[in-house]
C-alpha cells in the first residue's frame, strides 16, 4: 500500500530480518516519487500508473549477488536472475500483482506465456514466483496446474493469513519450479510481527 513514506521501515526490515532479496507489490511509485534505492541493494522497478490495477512492483537484491532483469517488462510482473554470493546455483525470482477485479483474466492469460519464454531463454534454472495473487492457495494451485510449465504453490506455515484487518486472508504466496539446492525449499513463513503495510511480509529461506 505504498513505499513513498516508508524508507526507514524498509531499512529496518531488510537489516533486522537479514533479507537477501525483497519483492514488493503495490509500491504505488510513479516517476515523480523518490527513487527506490536503498544502501546495499540493487533495485528493479515497474512504476505504477493512474489506473487502480497498475500499482507498481519492485525487487531489491543485495549487492553481494549478481543480478539482471529477464523477460519482457510488464506492469503486473517483474523477473530478475540472481547468481553469485553464497548461492550454489543461479535462480530466477519473480514478483507478481494480480488485482482483485480488473485485468485478472488478462494477467492469467499472459503470465504463463511470459514464464515459458523466460524458462526457454534460461533452461534448467529454477524459478521462484511470489506476490499478491488476491486468491486463496487452493485456487492458485489449481490455476497453475494448467500452465505450460506448472509451478508448485506452497502453503504458509504458522499464522497463514497475509492480509491484515477484518478481512484477513491468505492471498500472498510463494510458488516454484525446478530444484532449489539439494532439497525442496522450506515452508514460507508469515512475519505477522511486522506492521508496516496492509499485508504482512512472507519470507522463504533458500
Amino acid at each position: 500500500n505504498g513505499v513513498n513514506k516508508k524508507r526507514t521501515e524498509l531499512r529496518y526490515l531488510l537489516r533486522l530480518e537479514k533479507i537477501g532479496i525483497l519483492c514488493m507489490q503495490e509500491t504505488r511509485q510513479r516517476a515523480a516519487h523518490w527513487p527506490l534505492r536503498l544502501s546495499g541493494y540493487k533495485s528493479f522497478v515497474a512504476l505504477g500508473e493512474e489506473m487502480s490495477s497498475v500499482r507498481g512492483l519492485a525487487i531489491l537484491v543485495r549487492n553481494k549477488y549478481n543480478c539482471e532483469p529477464v523477460g519482457r517488462a510488464s506492469p503486473f510482473w517483474l523477473f530478475v536472475r540472481v547468481s553469485g554470493g553464497d548461492l550454489t546455483e543461479p535462480f530466477i525470482i519473480g514478483t507478481v500483482y494480480v488485482p482483485p477485479r480488473h485485468n485478472r483474466a488478462q494477467i492469467f492469460r499472459l503470465l504463463p506465456g511470459a514464464l515459458a519464454s523466460i524458462e526457454a531463454a534460461h533452461p534448467g534454472i529454477p524459478v521462484v514466483l511470489t506476490g499478491d495473487f488476491n486468491m486463496e492457495l487452493h485456487t492458485l494451485q489449481l490455476e497453475m496446474t494448467s500452465w505450460p510449465t506448472p509451478l508448485q504453490a506452497m502453503d504458509n506455515e504458522g499464522s497463514k493469513a497475509t492480509r491484515q484487518g477484518a478481512h484477513a486472508r491468505q492471498i500472498d504466496h510463494f510458488a516454484y519450479r525446478g530444484s532449489l539446492g539439494d532439497c525442496s525449499p522450506p515452508t514460507p513463513r508469515v512475519l505477522d510481527h511486522w506492521d508496516i503495510a496492509d499485508h504482512y511480509p512472507v519470507v522463504l529461506d533458500l
